[in-house]
């Protein structure tokens, strides 16, 4: 074997490496979005449309076009955060709360796509009291990397000793194993005929912390993969006949 043959032959198998080693970074690379480095204050207000940056992800706050309070960014070790909520008990880090039947959309400001492992959440009560509905479920929607979508729901816990209290759900089945290019989170209300609704006259309200995410390559990253190990084949082959 050519001495220049073998140099380009190690130089694509080194590649190769280089990619594949990359690739299993990126496969098991795991965050977690607690919004701790976002709300520095006690209590930060989002109208529709309004948006932030945490952790290499855009986040979109969804609510009434025509304006009005959609979400807030809550400090859960100051009670003074909750002089106009009532904030639910089990956290006393910053969390995100959806309210007046907002929504929080989100994707990965490198496009990349993210799977949803678990996520911390509960009910956020209206002050004014549950008037028309019962408790409801935490929805999540995601949009797929084909851009076809898949949804799932959370069932919000009961109150215990007069609040409602954080709990952790994990993800399972397809929803688990989906790679979304963008996730909506919201939540919806029972009506009396069991119906789970939203809009709800703003007394559908959430709150979520703790987003544990794994980012997902893109196919093209799949297809790099699949030719640096091609090059290590030939290049073992190669190897053999000199």
């Amino acid at each position: 074997m050519k001495r220049s043959n073998f140099l380009r032959s190690a130089k694509f198998a080194a590649s190769a490496l280089a990619v594949f080693a990359t690739f299993a970074a990126n496969s098991a690379q795991a965050e977690v979005l607690d919004f701790n480095n976002l709300f520095t204050g006690d209590f930060s207000i989002f109208a529709h449309g309004e948006s932030f940056a945490e952790q290499g992800f855009n986040f979109t706050v969804l609510g009434d076009a025509n304006g009005g309070l959609a979400g807030a960014g809550v400090s859960g070790a100051n009670d003074l955060s909750c002089t106009i909520l009532s904030c639910p008990t089990g956290n006393s880090s910053a969390y995100y709360a959806g309210l007046n039947d907002g929504a929080l959309s989100f994707t990965r400001q490198d496009s990349q796509g993210f799977k949803l492992r678990a996520l911390d959440f509960a009910f956020v009560a209206p002050t004014g009291g549950l008037i028309d509905f019962s408790v409801g479920r935490l929805v999540l929607t995601g949009q797929k990397m084909d851009g076809s979508e898949i949804q799932t729901t959370v069932e919000f816990q009961p109150m215990n000793n007069d609040s409602f209290n954080f709990s952790n759900w994990q993800s399972n089945g397809a929803f688990a194993q989906t790679a979304f290019r963008g996730l909506t989170i919201n939540a919806c209300l029972y009506t009396m005929d069991g119906s789970c609704v939203n809009p709800a006259g703003n007394q559908a309200q959430f709150a979520i912390d703790n987003l544990n995410v794994a980012v997902v390559p893109e196919p093209s990253t799949y297809a790099m993969m699949g030719l640096g190990l091609a090059g290590l084949a030939a290049f073992a082959r190669r190897r053999k006949q000199a």
